[in-house]
């Protein structure tokens, strides 16, 4: 299965099952759960001998889970906090900075003040998802 078949079969599933969605926050987590369904199935499909807790296709999901998804919901995670929250996440977890280093970049005096914002927002993104996984749950025991 390439890219655009898999694309496609996430994108079918999620419609089909995105009108019991009753809330749009809990899209991501959704999403991402279908995603994950698609790679597993797809796993299986090529290797039917592969039983549902085997190994090989734990550790399929676990580098498809790691490598694409995280990725797609890192920016939409960090697109929910605060501007300098989003950028002093960047700048350390993607670019690599430490906190002296970040702190003049955006326009603080201290490294204590870029951890500060840090810790902030590390503690709006548990509560989103903490949120997200809260009515992803709920969503998915009315089924």
């Amino acid at each position: 299965m390439d890219y655009q078949d898999f694309a496609q079969e996430v994108f079918v599933r999620l419609f089909s099952w995105l009108p019991a969605l009753h809330n749009p926050k809990a899209f991501p987590g959704y999403f991402r759960r279908v995603a994950l369904s698609v790679v597993a199935d797809t796993f299986r499909r090529s290797k039917p001998q592969i039983q549902p807790h085997d190994p090989a296709l734990l550790d399929v999901l676990e580098a498809a889970d790691a490598a694409i998804l995280d990725k797609i919901f890192v920016a939409s995670y960090l697109s929910k906090l605060q501007p300098k929250e989003r950028e002093v996440l960047t700048l350390e977890y993607m670019s690599g900075y430490s906190p002296a280093e970040i702190a003049p970049l955006v326009g603080l005096k201290t490294a204590g003040g870029v951890r500060m914002i840090k810790s902030r927002a590390m503690k709006r993104l548990h509560e989103i998802v903490e949120a997200e996984r809260t009515l992803l749950g709920r969503q998915m025991e009315h089924r």
